[in-house]
């Protein structure tokens, strides 16, 4: 099935524009179900239309919002002022779904992060969760040098940005993908001091969290050189919900929606959802 693809503007809390699209079953069909993406670090919404057309084959439609300071929204790239500004983003995205179909929240790498701080701290009324590769912890070594630099610097200059050190062959195994992400004007690699001090905080809090009060399917992979597969690996086995689900992909690198083998995990999200519509 062809998904219908649309995009709108819309404006965050404090006036933010940030860019929300929809891809929406074809064929007149109305959806039985909605997933929001939340999107990673330094990328953007539209690079799920792939998992986005696999939803629509299973009767899903699918939102994603370009969170402020990435893709088409407004913002500096790579700065936050405070992380709750992220929070506010889904919020006023889950407001342009339709309330009365099951909604469920996907989240990766960044975005894994803020749906479980969203979940955690807001208690949102949705019928499930997915993350992949949630950024709980760096899994780079940085020097200490330069990990004081930062703290110096969110004081006194948060917005300052530095090269982040991520590279394209850190996010899948597929060269097709790191070659789409290496050429797409949208990506950048710089991060702020800002940033980096609020999402710190974020972590601790998120690695903090003990309960899920809904559906949880946690996926991340045992080789994946940005986000930490130790912090995820520990907070998978403590988070309490009476429907989880945890998988560890052996060999992934950080985008498993992008891996090798997507096809495969595409469809077994799809189900996962169906399954609790």
């Amino acid at each position: 099935m062809v998904a219908i693809h649309q995009e709108e503007f819309i404006q965050s809390h404090d006036g933010k524009s940030l860019l929300f699209q929809r891809w929406l079953p074809g064929n007149d069909q109305p959806p039985k179900g909605q997933v929001l993406v939340v999107h990673g670090y330094g990328e953007h919404g539209a690079r799920y239309r792939e998992i986005a057309h696999v939803f629509a084959d299973h009767g899903l439609a699918t939102f994603a919002v370009d969170l402020r300071g990435h893709g088409r929204a407004e913002g500096q790239r790579g700065y936050i002022q405070n992380f709750a500004h992220y929070l506010n983003d889904v919020d006023v995205a889950l407001e342009r779904l339709d309330q009365n179909l099951p909604t469920f929240v996907l989240g990766h790498s960044l975005g894994g992060l803020i749906s479980l701080d969203y979940a955690g701290t807001r208690r949102p009324l949705i019928a499930g969760l997915i993350i992949s590769n949630p950024f709980l912890a760096l899994a780079m070594h940085v020097p200490a040098p330069k990990k004081k630099f930062a703290e110096v610097a969110a004081n006194f200059v948060p917005r300052l940005a530095l090269p982040n050190g991520i590279k394209p062959e850190f996010i899948s195994r597929d060269k097709d993908i790191c070659s789409r992400y290496t050429r797409d004007p949208l990506v950048f690699n710089i991060a702020t001091a800002g940033w980096v001090h609020e999402t710190q905080i974020a972590q601790e809090r998120v690695r903090a969290h003990a309960q899920m009060t809904m559906p949880l399917l946690f996926l991340y992979s045992d080789a994946d050189p940005i986000a930490s597969p130790e912090a995820s690996r520990e907070l998978a086995q403590k988070l309490q919900s009476s429907d989880k689900t945890v998988q560890e992909r052996p060999e992934e690198l950080h985008e498993i929606l992008n891996e090798l083998n997507r096809a495969e995990l595409h469809k077994d999200i799809a189900e996962w959802i169906t399954q609790r519509l």
